[in-house]
């Protein structure tokens, strides 16, 4: 549900863009908002209180400057110049010191923020990997379609937003369709299919011209959603079914987290290779602002497709270590009758 919202939201986006103002934008996020208390409070269960549980304060201190830090370094950077800045080399060292303390403390603390032990448990590890790296594709692909839309072909913003329509409404098709492969067959197949189609329709992507015709990129895009929906969910159902079942929330919530640093982590990357690059073309190759800005946003699409090609790996080894788990579940199940 989440991919196929975030797809869909950027195509209500354009129409809110083309027919209002930006502002209307964030005030759209007001009903919304009120439905979901609404909702919430009509639906959501009231759950008792527990008193033993402590608020991890260092835990929440040391990974709130860690990636803050990173993050407002790399949001500082649009040119090659401020790579090599030494204020931003000192907030990114920051950042990876306070993250290197961050698990110093999670390992030794006895009710942590975050519960790196389920890490231990292979299949949710490698559940997590493809779902950091499925967020990273799209989002990546969010901030680079409507690059390629309006800069380089010079469509509107409702073009732009119809663009990632189909991709949506794919998502949540074959994101039903790969629900009911995974209790069939499990992980393997139904995942690695997934991360290969994505991966194909992203590196196609970074072959296209100024002369691509655009139900090209319509049609790319959809393989990448048809994609997105049969690995992703998938995966994540395989990965929360392989730990303890007291571990649930906390696998939950650990999932959340990374895949919502991993989207920010890879806009940030993708944006910032995206001025870089587009600069360095420009100045050395003497190309128009269309064409230098088409080279980045190719690039920066192969760069996702190689990432989504190596993330296939986690798809086999994910489908294997939820197979073994299912067989030792039947065994103990045999053992107990």
């Amino acid at each position: 549900m989440m991919l196929s919202t975030t797809t869909l939201a950027p195509t209500l986006g354009g129409v809110i863009i083309e027919m209002g103002s930006w502002q209307w934008l964030f005030l759209s996020n007001i009903p919304t908002g009120l439905l979901g208390l609404i909702f919430s409070m009509l639906y959501l269960k009231q759950t008792g209180r527990v008193s033993d549980i402590r608020f991890d304060k260092l835990g929440f201190i040391s990974v709130t400057v860690g990636v803050g830090s990173i993050l407002f370094a790399l949001g500082r950077v649009s040119s090659l110049d401020h790579l090599l800045d030494p204020l931003n080399w000192g907030f990114i060292s920051l950042g990876v010191v306070s993250l290197i303390v961050f698990i110093k403390i999670e390992n030794r603390t006895a009710q942590p923020l975050l519960d790196l032990s389920i890490f231990k448990v292979p299949a949710y590890t490698y559940s997590v990997w493809v779902a950091m790296i499925s967020s990273i594709s799209l989002f990546g692909g969010i901030f680079l379609l409507p690059l390629l839309i309006q800069q380089v072909y010079g469509y509107g913003a409702i073009m732009t937003g119809l663009t990632f329509l189909p991709a949506a409404l794919l998502t949540g098709v074959f994101m039903t369709i790969g629900g009911r492969l995974l209790d069939k067959q499990g992980p393997s197949l139904i995942v690695t299919t997934g991360l290969i189609i994505v991966a194909v329709g992203t590196a196609i992507l970074g072959f296209i011209g100024m002369d691509t015709a655009i139900w090209v990129i319509f049609l790319l895009n959809a393989l990448r959603g048809i994609g997105m929906g049969l690995s992703t969910m998938p995966a994540t159902t395989s990965g929360m079914n392989a730990i303890p079942e007291k571990f649930v929330s906390r696998g939950s919530a650990m999932n959340n987290v990374l895949r919502q640093m991993s989207s920010a982590l890879g806009i940030v990357f993708v944006s910032i290779y995206f001025e870089v690059r587009r600069g360095q073309v420009m100045a050395a190759n003497g190309m128009s602002l269309e064409e230098a800005s088409l080279t980045a946003i190719t690039e920066g699409f192969l760069i996702i497709a190689v990432l989504a090609f190596l993330s296939v790996p986690a798809g086999i080894l994910l489908g294997k270590e939820y197979n073994k788990l299912r067989r030792d579940q039947a065994a103990d199940r045999g053992k107990a009758q």
